[in-house]
């Protein structure tokens, strides 16, 4: 099987500039579907991964050169065409940006289009319910490994409302 290690440090270093980019980075190593990622076996069951994006207002703050794009490109690379995948961004409300399915050449070319779309525009962040929308079918039995993968800031701010905010964060 051929590495991805090459092109983990031609992609990846540039973005490394920053904090918030090195934990995205060691993100990306840990949840990645690839031989780096985890043991490969015979049984081992396809991946099904599922990007999460925060597009709310304090990710101009805390990702200036929203390094979010490169990020979500660079791991539109990595996916094998055997997983699932899907792609959403959360702020005001929930956007899945990508529809979960099959990973092919397709797929990922309309994510990679879509991805320019990522920005810092919105008001709240219903992180909450965006990891529950990505979530969608955690009750049922599982055919591939599940991974989520989380970029944001953590800020957790659903309304103006500190104490609506404060049990959002609790949930």
């Amino acid at each position: 099987m051929r590495s991805n290690l090459p092109l983990i440090s031609t992609v990846v270093t540039p973005l490394l500039s920053s904090a918030c980019a090195r934990r995205w980075a060691v993100a990306l190593c840990l949840f990645l579907p690839t031989p780096w990622g985890y043991a490969e076996s015979a049984d081992a069951l396809p991946a099904d991964v599922r990007v999460v994006i925060d597009i709310s207002g304090s990710m101009k703050k805390n990702d200036p050169a929203n390094l979010r794009q490169p990020s979500l490109a660079l791991l539109l690379q990595l996916l094998p065409e055997s997983s699932r995948a899907g792609i959403w961004t959360f702020g005001e409300g929930v956007n899945p940006l990508v529809a979960h399915g099959d990973v092919t050449a397709d797929w990922k070319h309309t994510a990679l289009d879509l991805s320019r779309q990522i920005g810092s525009s919105d008001l709240f962040t219903q992180l909450g319910a965006a990891l529950d929308q990505a979530a969608y079918d955690r009750h049922l039995p599982r055919d591939r490994q599940t991974h989520i993968l989380l970029l944001t800031d953590g800020m957790v701010d659903i309304d103006k409302n500190p104490q609506r905010n404060d049990a959002e964060r609790q949930r």
